[in-house]
């Protein structure tokens, strides 16, 4: 017989076993049966029977199902293990469980702290050597070579010394070169990341604000660098940006250990109803330290009113009208 469209139909045909459905589609489309060799029966194990009662699926087609995920699962296998590097487990290396951030240091001071590290491997690992980003942040080479067991940890002491560098954050990268059994070299970087205190304060501290301007006037306004430890730290080079608008002149005062920069502000160099912003960059000097520091100039200016003739309500209108009398009525 032929098949219908219907999804009955249809749903019998795809649970059907094959050797029925080939052999009904033959005869249906040439009038004669055809005989093929009879398989021989299978033996369906638990499993087989356990899905097939549960879920109530022909147990051909769960065999066929089972058989499908054996043989996936078999490919991908195959295909991981033969992906490079897939099999190679044993490349030398170290995890470095230690904390990134190792706090607040000031400045001409030294911190010694201690990583961990730690062989996630099987087999012993070396630990030949270190070098470091800046000569700031250094491993004694006296602690090298370095054993690590399988699956062992063992310290190793690092020294920051805050000389010659900037205040603020500083992050440094520490390099391990490990050996394997093998003679086989790989590196490890590790980030540190320490906080410097400054030496000094600026008044202001981020911001000198002129206000409103009115006029084109030029204005001046003072920023002091106080010395916080009186370690000889100055301001020996101040940088105005813009040049057209910005001028800056430096001074030291001996009675306050203080460096005093004088900010003038031409206000003909600024747009009229925006808000402005300059910078002055401040360049510090000393005996074992230097430093930069940024101070924004912010400023608005306003066009200047006039009064009179002047008619409208909004700053900065300077639109003019003559006063005309109305023609007498005849």
């Amino acid at each position: 017989m032929r098949y219908n469209d219907s999804w009955g139909n249809f749903k019998k045909r795809a649970l059907a076993p094959p050797r029925n459905a080939i052999e009904s589609d033959h005869a249906s489309r040439t009038g004669r049966e055809i005989h093929m060799t009879k398989p021989h029966p299978h033996k369906w194990g638990p499993a087989e029977r356990l899905i097939a009662a549960i879920s109530g699926t022909p147990r051909w087609a769960v065999g066929t199902v089972l058989t499908g995920f054996v043989i996936t699962a078999v490919s991908v296998t195959g295909l991981l293990l033969s992906w490079p590097g897939a099999a190679k487990d044993n490349s030398p290396r170290v995890l470095i469980t230690s904390p990134q951030h190792f706090g607040d240091i000031g400045w001409e001071e030294t911190l010694e702290a201690s990583l961990t590290l730690e062989n996630p491997l099987r087999v012993p690992v070396t630990v030949i050597g270190s070098k470091s980003s800046c000569g700031c942040l250094y491993a004694e080479a006296t602690q090298f070579p370095l054993r690590l067991g399988p699956r062992e940890s063992k310290q190793v002491s690092v020294t920051y010394r805050a000389w010659n560098t900037v205040s603020g954050e500083d992050m440094r990268r520490l390099y391990f070169s490990v050996r394997s059994e093998t003679g086989e070299v790989a590196h490890v970087s590790f980030t540190f990341i320490i906080n410097v205190q400054p030496d000094y304060w600026v008044d202001p501290e981020g911001v000198l604000e002129f206000g409103e301007l009115r006029s084109d006037d030029s204005v001046t306004s003072t920023i002091t660098v106080y010395n916080d430890r009186a370690k000889g730290l100055r301001v020996d080079r101040v940088v105005a940006r813009p040049r057209e608008a910005l001028r800056a002149d430096v001074s030291y005062d001996g009675a306050l250990d203080a460096s005093l920069i004088s900010v003038e502000l031409d206000p003909t160099h600024i747009p009229e109803q925006r808000r402005w912003t300059g910078e002055i960059v401040l360049h510090f000097a000393g005996p074992t330290a230097y430093d930069q520091r940024t101070v924004y100039v912010r400023a608005l200016k306003r066009a200047e009113e006039h009064h009179g003739d002047t008619f409208g309500e909004g700053v900065g209108q300077t639109s003019y009208t003559a006063s005309v009398k109305p023609a007498p009525r005849k």
